[in-house]
């Protein structure tokens, strides 16, 4: 018996929190600030395990500048997240 290999094509399994992520990233920049990673208009922190797996996975990238750290979405995230996005059942807009 002979099983088919999965798609090479497929976009790599991620948390509803990192779908989410995602799409913050679309629209602005993460900060770093006394320790934790935040948005803009947001009042709660995004957790640092959230970002580590968007990092490892090649779909945000880490930009040091003069004041802040910052996080931004890659070409890589866009595509997934312009594909899945806000349209992931567990996601509410």
């Amino acid at each position: 018996m002979k099983l088919a290999s999965p798609p090479t094509n497929r976009a790599p399994a991620l948390s509803a929190a990192s779908y989410k992520v995602l799409g913050l990233l679309r629209k602005g920049c993460a900060y770093r600030v006394r320790d934790a990673w935040r948005f803009r208009g947001l009042r709660c922190a995004v957790k640092d395990q959230t970002f580590f797996s968007l990092l490892e996975k090649g779909l945000a990238e880490r930009v040091e500048t003069n004041r802040y750290a910052q996080m931004r979405i890659t070409p890589a995230g866009r595509t997934i997240e312009a594909d899945i996005g806000w349209a992931h059942p567990l996601i509410k807009s």
